[in-house]
Order: structure tokens, then C-alpha cells, then sequence
């Protein structure tokens, strides 16, 4: 298992955390959108869990579709209007490059949307958790 995480405050706290001293944990102090991920990522297809920054979903999003043969499954925490443009239909105005992109690639699932008041500093957005089953060959 392994995270990218570019705040160096949170990293400092993973690595102190009982997952960070975990023999099978792997942190990256760095840029999702930097890192290398052909580098890091095993030849077998694995699932991905994360919470996306909600500033760059979209761009995240894009580079983890480029490399959607090592994913079986992702589960992801991305802003709801970002889910509803991932489940964007023909014709209506949440419907563009990354629906297709997506629903050529994966059957997505809005498995819930996420209350405000369960985060510490509760955000100015509503959040959606998606489930995202990859289709093994394109």
C-alpha cells in the first residue's frame, strides 16, 4: 500500500501513525500529478482508494485513467459536482471529456454522498464517494 501526499505536515503526521511505521506502507512526499506513477506501480492490477484534492479531481483524475491497466477498482472521495460530471449523461450540462473518458473506461457508482458535518472544519462543497469497477481491457 502506498500514498502520495504533498502536504508536509500531513506526511510528518503518516509517517509518526501506526499505518506509517506499517511494513507494507509506502509514503511519497510528493505531487500526484509530478509523480511517476509507471514507476511505482506493480505490474498487477490493484485497487485505489484516496480522497482526491478537489482543486485538481479532475486532473488527477485524467492521470490515473492513462495508467487505468494497473486498477481493478478505485474508490474515491472527489467534490459531488465532479462525481456528477463522471456520471454525466448525452445531452445533459454535467456531460463532457471526462464522462466520456470515464464511462468508456469503468462502470462508475455514486455509492453515497458525504455529510459536511463529519469533517473537522466542515467544507463549502458537498462531497460524493465514488466506486469505480475498471473494465480489464479497452
Amino acid at each position: 500500500m502506498w500514498a502520495v501526499e504533498v502536504d508536509p505536515i500531513l506526511v510528518e503526521r503518516l509517517r509518526r501513525s501506526d499505518i506509517g511505521t506499517h511494513a507494507n506502507f509506502r509514503l511519497i512526499h510528493g505531487d500526484i500529478l509530478e509523480t511517476p506513477l509507471p514507476e511505482l506501480l506493480p505490474q498487477t492490477r490493484i485497487r485505489l482508494v484516496g480522497n482526491l484534492p478537489y482543486s485538481i479531481s479532475t486532473p488527477v483524475l485524467f492521470r490515473i485513467l492513462e495508467w487505468y491497466k494497473h486498477f481493478s477498482r478505485m474508490v474515491l472521495m472527489v467534490q459531488k459536482e465532479v462525481a456528477d460530471r463522471i456520471a454525466g449523461k448525452p445531452g445533459t450540462k454535467d456531460y463532457g471529456t471526462l464522462s466520456v473518458w470515464c464511462q468508456i473506461m469503468d462502470r462508475s457508482r455514486i455509492k453515497s454522498a458525504s455529510r459536511r458535518r463529519r469533517f473537522f472544519r466542515a467544507p463549502k462543497v458537498r462531497s460524493t464517494v465514488l466506486k469505480i469497477e475498471l473494465f480489464p481491457k479497452l
